[in-house]
């Protein structure tokens, strides 16, 4: 693992002869433990001898979970993925079939075989209201806003088109005051990152992206109220999953994503899932006709960061 804190006891031992689901199961098991204890540690940092006895002797920091205190079947799932034994971890056919996801497969579950194509993702149509004062011409400066923050830190799009459907997702169950936006916008980056990433994004980066205008502790706050609201909706697919299907060459790939950050601002006045989304990204002429039934002055916004966008991607006019 990239990261020691995901590494198992058995790696931190350096007893594992052979790299098999055990290991995957218990960074699984941290991450899922990190995202309900709100980034809270759950096994105290050290060197990797002192974080293997710190588990040994005192297991894992089961009391941080707070949001699973209430749901026994989501304490089961995280005490049965750190088990410090290998033996007795939770396998991942198990995990799968654990009655805590019982809601999400019911809502999501579908058959899946190689040859299939993006059809075995069940369409998820992008949120077409906000709730509040919050208009479409905000809506666009906010998400070009966070593609320049994407180029500016080398982010993955993966982690930035999460980001835009947590952004959507939240606005229309809740409402947020437009001096909230920002907040909000990193907030969505911290989450998608942590599901993405193999190094999510660190705290500080987001904090210096708002010139310090929010403290960790604000953004950790709003993270929180987050996850109650989109908890269901944690990961689903985006244009990038049905982009990463078609196993494009490089150029068609990079010309598809520019494509894709150029139309996605815009999507909250239209009608389009991100499958069809990803069609159109893929034609040139389909992209230019959708761009233009936009307003002007949303063009405006977008084209300013065309020129970095291109560069970032490594595409020449």
């Amino acid at each position: 693992m990239v990261k020691d804190i995901y590494r198992s006891p058995e790696l931190l031992l350096e007893e594992a002869t052979n790299y098999d689901g055990s290991i995957d199961m218990w960074s699984v098991g941290i991450l899922m433990g990190i995202l309900f204890s709100y980034g809270n540690s759950l096994i105290p940092y050290g060197s990797e001898q002192r974080r293997f006895v710190n588990i040994c002797q005192q297991g894992v920091n089961m009391d941080s979970f707070v949001d699973l205190k209430h749901d026994p079947t989501g304490y089961d799932l995280l005490h049965r993925l750190l088990m410090i034994n290998p033996l007795q971890r939770i396998n991942v056919t198990d995990a799968l079939n654990h009655p805590f996801f019982l809601m999400y497969r019911e809502q999501y579950a579908v058959p899946f075989s190689p040859q299939e194509t993006v059809t075995l993702y069940p369409t998820i149509p992008f949120v077409t209201r906000w709730r509040g004062n919050i208009n479409e011409l905000m809506r666009c400066k906010l998400v070009s806003w966070m593609i320049e923050v994407t180029i500016m830190y080398q982010l993955s799009v993966n982690t930035l088109f999460l980001s835009i459907d947590y952004l959507d997702y939240y606005v229309s169950k809740k409402h947020i005051d437009t001096d909230q936006l920002q907040l909000l916008a990193i907030s969505c980056f911290l989450m998608a990152s942590k599901i993405i990433d193999v190094d999510e994004i660190e705290l500080y980066s987001l904090m210096q992206v708002t010139v310090d205008t929010y403290t960790s502790q604000q953004i950790i706050d709003f993270e929180r109220s987050m996850i109650m609201v989109i908890k269901e909706r944690l990961y689903v697919p985006t244009s990038m999953t049905y982009l990463n299907i078609l196993k494009l060459d490089e150029m068609s790939y990079h010309i598809a994503i520019y494509h894709l950050c150029t139309m996605i601002p815009h999507v909250m006045s239209r009608t389009y899932n991100s499958q069809q989304l990803t069609s159109m990204a893929l034609s040139e002429q389909e992209t230019q006709d959708y761009l233009s039934k936009i307003p002007r002055n949303q063009r405006e916004i977008v084209n300013d960061i065309d020129t970095k966008l291109k560069k970032h991607l490594k595409l020449h006019n």
